[in-house]
């Protein structure tokens, strides 16, 4: 399943959803199922607002409904968008080999978009680094062949060590 964003609050009082979401709003037509709290939903309006969506489910008309739904939403794998080839989800990074230059460094543990960036975590032999995605750190990108490739230099001056 694919993590959706966070449902945050009650928007209105007709049943609709504050979400915090990374998914591009050209994708918000292709939404039309999530899954949270063990339960799946139709998405009968997905629209965008400053910082994600308003979701209205079926099923849950007013703002006591809405508000007893939070946490994370899951896309359910078979109602996935289909993305471009310049894009990606951040749980398709999960597990992907990353060379710095020549040499395997690690392997991504952890993806998340803070403010705006992506910002992965790398498991090493020296312990975690957290990466920010800048423009030039990455050289070449093959999730389709496992892996990616960064400048040695930009990871260099970027990567912070947590251990």
């Amino acid at each position: 399943m694919l993590e959706l964003g966070i449902f945050r609050r009650a928007h209105g009082v007709r049943g609709e959803i504050k979400l915090t979401t990374s998914l591009p709003e050209k994708y918000f037509p292709e939404v039309s199922r999530v899954y949270i709290n063990g339960e799946t939903y139709v998405v009968e309006k997905m629209r965008p607002v400053t910082g994600g969506a308003i979701l209205k489910l079926k099923g849950v008309d007013d703002k006591n409904a809405a508000d007893s739904i939070r946490g994370t939403p899951y896309i359910p794998d078979e109602y996935r968008p289909t993305l471009d080839d310049d894009e990606y989800f951040l749980d398709d990074l999960i597990g992907k080999e990353v060379f710095s230059g020549s040499e395997k460094i690690g392997n991504i543990i952890r993806a998340e978009r803070i403010t705006g960036r992506d910002i992965w975590t790398i498991s090493t032999v020296k312990g975690e680094v957290m990466v920010p995605v800048i423009d030039g750190l990455v050289t070449e990108f093959a999730l389709d062949k496992g892996f990616v490739v960064l400048d040695e230099t930009v990871f260099g001056r970027v990567g912070v060590y947590e251990n």
